[in-house]
């Protein structure tokens, strides 16, 4: 009898713990799952079309966590790409540019299942990366130089016409690029930084771009890129002009500008 006192009272507890708000044509469940920095996961749960869709509301891609899928970091994208494959987790992409993830289903008797899993597949990406897989000074100088080219470049064109950190496309969702600005006629201008507390991981970076671009130029994406543009930190310690001559050399080859450098980007007024 002890024992069943005791699994009844960890079931009433666990069960106290779920709420519910209705959001206009959804339900958001807060679940008892949570983060490793102390954040409840919500679902919401959309009917639409007869299916059950439960998604994540686009909280992972808006910041809602306090974190940010970092696509550049591969030891990170692994086990990203581990859970999406395990928990069979789809995505799609919003007009404001964030990416919802979800499940579906016609089945009324799954959706538990469901929402346990997309739960799950949010907790774990979400606690993941607060793990340190990257060199400290290297995140730092990435995600500093990030926020200010996203800012300088909100200020050069409305905020609704330029998307950060964004693929081209469903085919091509792991090419991603730092800045991707939207022309009249479903033009666009493709932007990376390119940066690095180091020599080798500035190397890294122009090498990333320029694979990025040449993709780009070969998909069938291309007929909608009008521009491609590098904007180089030559402000970060791994920036050694000298030594890295032939790769800049190279990253301009694949694009429609010259590369323009954090100490002149006043020159980026003129290519977007």
């Amino acid at each position: 009898m002890e024992q069943i006192a005791i699994f009844e009272g960890l079931k009433s507890s666990f069960n106290a713990l779920w709420q519910y708000k209705v959001r206009g044509n959804s339900i958001e469940v807060i679940t008892p799952y949570s983060t490793t920095n102390d954040m409840f996961i919500s679902v919401f749960i959309t009917e639409r079309d007869n299916e059950f869709i439960v998604s994540d509301g686009g909280w992972l891609s808006d910041g809602t966590y306090e974190t940010m899928i970092d696509f550049n970091d591969d030891c990170y994208i692994k086990l990203y790409y581990h859970y999406e494959s395990y928990y069979d987790i789809k995505s799609t992409i919003d007009r404001g540019g964030n990416t919802h993830y979800y499940k579906k289903t016609k089945n009324y008797r799954t959706i538990s299942n469901i929402v346990y899993e997309v739960a799950n597949f949010i907790s774990a990406v979400v606690s993941c990366s607060f793990v340190q897989f990257q060199d400290i000074a290297e995140k730092q100088e990435k995600e500093f130089f990030t926020r200010e080219a996203n800012s300088f470049i909100e200020s050069l064109v409305p905020k609704d016409n330029v998307k950060h950190n964004y693929s081209l496309g469903e085919h091509l969702k792991n090419i991603r690029f730092s800045s991707i600005i939207q022309y009249p006629k479903n033009k666009i201008a493709l932007v990376s930084y390119i940066t690095g507390s180091s020599y080798n991981y500035f190397q890294s970076s122009i090498a990333r771009a320029n694979l990025n671009f040449e993709i780009a130029s070969k998909s069938q994406y291309n007929i909608f890129i009008d521009k491609k543009i590098a904007l180089i930190n030559d402000k970060a310690d791994g920036f050694k002009q000298d030594k890295l001559f032939e790769y800049l050399s190279m990253l301009e080859a694949h694009t429609d500008a010259p590369n323009i450098k954090w100490s002149e980007r006043g020159l980026l007024k003129e290519y977007i």
